[in-house]
């Protein structure tokens, strides 16, 4: 985009102390270009990092969801090992009572 100057004779630009040339002016928009794209830049990195973020909290989720799982499944087979030690016990003393009582 080449900039046009619409007035009739230069304009002062404070900032240079003097008439703003087609240079000074063609240097500006460079500059403000150069910006704009930094900022359009920045937005779409700031973008893929929320995108990244909400990737990785549904990642953590189905970690803790499958470790939540895994504790809930390990107390299950805890309480089943429990109830048959306590099952083999009462077999064992039963048996021993059977015993005592068949050979006197």
């Amino acid at each position: 985009m080449t900039p046009t100057i619409k007035a009739a004779k230069l304009v002062d630009v404070p900032s240079l102390s003097a008439p703003a040339t087609i240079t000074d002016v063609q240097t500006e928009q460079s500059n403000y270009d150069n910006n704009l794209q930094d900022l359009k830049d920045k937005e779409q990195e700031i973008e893929d990092k929320i995108r990244e973020g909400k990737v990785k909290q549904i990642e953590m989720k189905s970690k803790e969801d499958a470790k939540k799982k895994a504790f809930d499944e390990s107390t299950e087979l805890t309480k089943e090992e429990s109830d048959k030690t306590t099952k083999l016990t009462n077999d064992q003393t039963t048996l021993a009572t059977l015993t005592a009582i068949t050979n006197p």
